[in-house]
């Protein structure tokens, strides 16, 4: 689309207004305050504006009260910088046709403060990167929303305060994210995690979504995505105590956490853990539908091992009916079965597990699948169980966490086994709680 110029006067200063520059205050208003390392990010990365640039950008919306920038940090060094709209960042909107809430008043929007500012900027930061990867896949089929706005009441508290109203009175949420974007494909609600609450609390935080979406109120899934901040990207970094670059250690913990609430057998309520450099694109896979579609998956899958004659010489599709008894449900089957022959005309039975990224359900049912073949309780000898990630990216980023002991398990990626090279496709092997050894699709 083309970046018209709109020209507004202020004071009889004159300022040029682009889609782009409407975009960013958009974002901004929208979620209140970014920081100025966030703002940066979002035009270098979307629009890839110079420093510079951005930085004369700033400078004059701050002269002319189109944006505020100010210090949210405390002590002798420099304070970390914050972005919030002002009162002609307000008029711009308003003329371009953007629908103001009549109660948001930027006059009195606060800032966070020193000791809170890493969660704040956390969840923000979670949006800055699903709002890039939106733009860049052309997807605007979402909304986002402030908990205020779509607050998550205990049905029965509710029919019993419309019969009994009290002045003033007003309902406690049973739960209250830290954001929430909906799509027409889900509802996910992002929980910053900065490891300063105690597991107890956490843990009871789980329960308290285990029991709002039992009540039934909504027919998309919720998926509640939990992110601790780490280093990866440094030029995003806005955090008061810097985190560190690798968080696998934590993401391991905080899906054991979930595992202790037994929310991940919840049918309609997944739970998502990744640190916030991989959050922006679990999230799009989420809102966008992109784990939902199986069967195209599954043919890919297929036809890397059919399509690469360094992988095997033949695979074939195999019922599941002959491999599971009867005591194994439907639901907890494998995705696909196969019987894979390699080059020494040996054959192996093969289970394949779609994975998701950050999924404490996929591992969990993972899990399963590691049981029944460790303890002999399926109907035909399974030689491995396949676990396919989408990219490589997802394959090498996805932590464990320290409570599974996948023997069985071989890890790969639908880009990997799509691959024609000499050596077929990589695969790896759990050697470590948070650590994988590359091997081979026959060995052991």
């Amino acid at each position: 689309m083309e970046d018209k110029k709109r020209i507004y006067l202020f004071n009889g200063q004159r300022v040029w207004i682009t889609n782009k520059d409407l975009n960013l205050l958009l974002l901004i208003w929208k979620h209140r305050v970014l920081s100025l390392g966030q703002v940066q990010f979002y035009l270098r990365s979307r629009y890839q504006d110079s420093q510079n640039s951005i930085y004369q950008k700033l400078i004059k919306w701050n002269h002319m009260k189109i944006v505020t920038t100010e210090g949210y940090t405390e002590g002798k060094n420099l304070p970390y910088k914050c972005v919030r709209i002002a009162k002609n960042g307000m008029e711009i909107l308003k003329k371009e046709g953007v629908k103001l809430d009549s109660d948001y008043n930027y006059k009195t929007l606060k800032i966070p403060k020193h000791a809170t500012a890493d969660h704040f900027f956390g969840t923000r930061e979670v949006i800055v990167r699903f709002n890039l990867l939106a733009a860049e896949h052309d997807f605007h089929k979402f909304v986002s929303v402030h908990p205020i706005e779509l607050p998550y009441n205990d049905i029965n508290e509710v029919k019993t305060f419309e019969q009994h109203v009290t002045p003033g009175a007003k309902l406690t949420p049973m739960v209250t994210p830290d954001w929430i974007l909906i799509s027409d494909h889900a509802i996910l609600n992002i929980e910053s995690d900065t490891g300063s609450e105690y597991s107890d609390v956490i843990v009871e935080k789980v329960k308290k979504y285990v029991d709002y979406v039992t009540q039934g109120l909504h027919s998309k899934d919720h998926h509640v995505l939990i992110v601790p901040p780490d280093s990866y990207d440094d030029d995003i970094l806005t955090y008061v105590k810097p985190p560190p670059k690798d968080r696998s250690k934590r993401l391991g913990t905080l899906k054991d956490y979930i595992i202790r609430a037994s929310a991940h057998i919840i049918p309609n309520l997944h739970f998502h853990v990744v640190s916030s450099s991989r959050s922006g694109i679990v999230a799009y896979n989420i809102l966008s539908g992109q784990y939902r579609n199986r069967t195209e998956e599954l043919s890919k899958v297929l036809g890397g091992f059919r399509d690469n004659p360094n992988l095997c010489e033949a695979v074939e599709e195999i019922n599941p009916s002959t491999i599971y008894g009867p005591s194994v449900e439907e639901a907890l089957y494998a995705d696909q079965h196969l019987l894979i022959t390699g080059k020494d005309g040996i054959s192996i039975l093969v289970l394949v597990k779609l994975m998701e990224e950050g999924s404490v359900k996929s591992l969990d049912e993972l899990e399963l699948l590691n049981y029944l073949v460790k303890n002999d309780r399926l109907e035909k000898k399974v030689d491995k169980i396949l676990a396919v990630y989408l990219t490589d990216n997802e394959l090498q980023h996805d932590a464990l966490g320290e409570r599974w002991d996948l023997q069985h398990v071989l890890f790969t990626s639908i880009q990997q086994l799509n691959k024609n090279g000499k050596s077929g496709a990589i695969f790896y092997r759990s050697v470590k709680p948070l650590k994988k050894s590359r091997c081979t699709l026959y060995e052991g």
